[in-house]
């Protein structure tokens, strides 16, 4: 879909095969020579889905990976087909989610090889329990930022040592997802144990007085969800409703809206997109003049357009294209 002004015009043709070239090119050292970092979900903050290197086809499988640890391959779990969601920072790949989400894995992308592991101690291998969400890694200035069950933590990108956490995440499955935007760290997550979602900015070396986390509430959903920010301001798709907080302090500015829950936000040209499950439809909406007094707000974001695109809840935009 071309997006021009209010000009609307489908483009599929290419759209399938483009976004399979980023997933190779993600996974493929042998396509390109590496030099672009993927260090989140959608590549940046604004979720362009872009990467500056170049895949050219055809593209071949050139090996498989997958979790062989014994006690996540356990029959007794039934475990659930969850995602695995990797990044690529300096020439590595780095892979959360899957058969126990509580591991995050460092992997050599020439020949798919374990590099290093980093496990949440308290709760990977617990004999009886196997957690499993959803929920992207992240890069910022040589480490490597994950959430947990009940923690997040940081570590050396190189080494996987050099380890420090803080107990934030309050629940089993912190559903959600992680951004970067001039080196800081918005953390998106379900608090799975007393309800509510949350925007946690974090700072290095994380730890309780590295924080500022705001949001809670009583409603969530079980779903992979990445903020996005742009021009001083984060926006997610929280309990249903979009938020807009300052991407300084992350003070809440304003929330808007129904039926918004489970979707990722994307930004370009001015205009933040996502999927209303509502109107079963991707819309356009210009905030740019929204106002509040003590929370409330007076002039609300307006619907540019929307179009009918079912469970698009991941947009990615480049060169004006959506996807």
């Amino acid at each position: 879909m071309k997006l021009n002004g209010l000009r609307r015009q489908w483009k599929i043709e290419n759209g399938e095969l483009w976004i399979l070239a980023i997933v190779y090119c993600l996974f493929s050292p042998f396509a390109v020579s590496w030099a672009d970092d993927w260090p989140m979900g959608f590549h940046d903050a604004s979720h362009s889905g872009r990467s500056a290197e170049i895949v050219t086809p055809p593209l071949t499988l050139q090996w498989t990976w997958k979790d062989s640890a014994p006690y996540d391959n356990n029959p007794k779990w039934y475990a659930q087909n969850r995602f695995w969601l990797p990044i690529y920072y300096q020439g590595r790949l780095y892979i959360q989610g899957g058969l126990n989400a509580n591991r995050l894995y460092c992997v050599d992308p020439a020949s798919g090889i374990n590099l290093w592991e980093s496990d949440n101690s308290g709760y990977t291998a617990t004999s009886n329990n196997l957690f499993q969400f959803d929920n992207y890694p992240l890069a910022i200035d040589g480490r490597i930022f994950n959430d947990s069950t009940d923690f997040t933590a940081t570590r050396d990108a190189v080494t996987g040592q050099d380890y420090h956490n803080t107990y934030n995440t309050n629940g089993a499955d912190p559903y959600g997802g992680n951004a970067v935007w001039h080196h800081k760290a918005y953390l998106q997550f379900a608090i799975t144990d007393t309800g509510g979602e949350a925007l946690s900015l974090v700072t290095e070396p994380v730890s309780a007085f590295a924080q500022i986390m705001n949001g809670a509430g009583n409603q969530y959903d079980f779903s992979m969800k990445v903020p996005a920010v742009a021009d001083y301001t984060a926006y997610t798709g929280m309990k249903g409703q979009i938020s807009a907080w300052d991407a300084v302090t992350n003070n809440r500015l304003w929330t808007w809206g129904t039926n918004y829950g489970a979707a990722s936000p994307a930004l370009w040209n001015g205009l933040l997109y996502i999927y209303s499950a509502g109107q079963q439809a991707m819309q356009a909406i210009d905030t740019s003049h929204v106002t509040t007094q003590y929370g409330t707000v007076f002039s609300p974001p307006v619907v540019v357009w929307q179009t009918p695109m079912a469970s698009a809840l991941s947009p990615i935009i480049s060169d004006g294209m959506i996807y």
